[in-house]
């Protein structure tokens, strides 16, 4: 499907957060954090993680469902508030981030070295690095 072009601002979204924030219940926060530990300890090769290996109630299905289902419609992106980032190690975060996506779509290639997942890091030094021909804007914090 192809959406139609979308326009919205920083005050469009902020009047309704209803069509692009996604507010995890309890349950879903629980079950990612359970499911993250679990499969970083078995390993932190991502390949080797399936849905077999994160496995998730289907409450918590639902939810991610909800969420993609929010890409597709009204503003074409979503936020997912609450997942559980303090109470999990570097490691324990990235294998959840894998283990949604598992019930949210294929990973694909991210860049040139064929990354499934990458980090978002503040690695600009200013502004004029971000908009320099070869800047990298979801590694800076413009």
């Amino acid at each position: 499907m192809i959406m139609p072009f979308v326009h919205w601002d920083a005050a469009t979204l902020a009047r309704d957060e209803s069509h692009w924030v996604l507010n995890l219940s309890n349950q879903a926060v629980d079950a990612l954090g359970t499911q993250a530990r679990l499969a970083a300890a078995r390993s932190d090769d991502m390949l080797s993680i399936d849905r077999r290996t994160f496995r998730l109630p289907e409450g918590v299905v639902q939810e991610l469902a909800q969420a993609v289902a929010k890409t597709q419609k009204d503003h074409g992106l979503v936020l997912i508030r609450k997942l559980p980032t303090r109470e999990l190690s570097e490691l324990e975060f990235r294998v959840m981030c894998w283990g949604m996506g598992l019930y949210m779509g294929i990973a694909r290639p991210q860049n040139l070295a064929a990354a499934l997942l990458t980090d978002v890091r503040n690695a600009a030094q200013s502004d004029a690095e971000y908009r320099k021909l070869n800047g990298r804007g979801y590694n800076t914090s413009a």
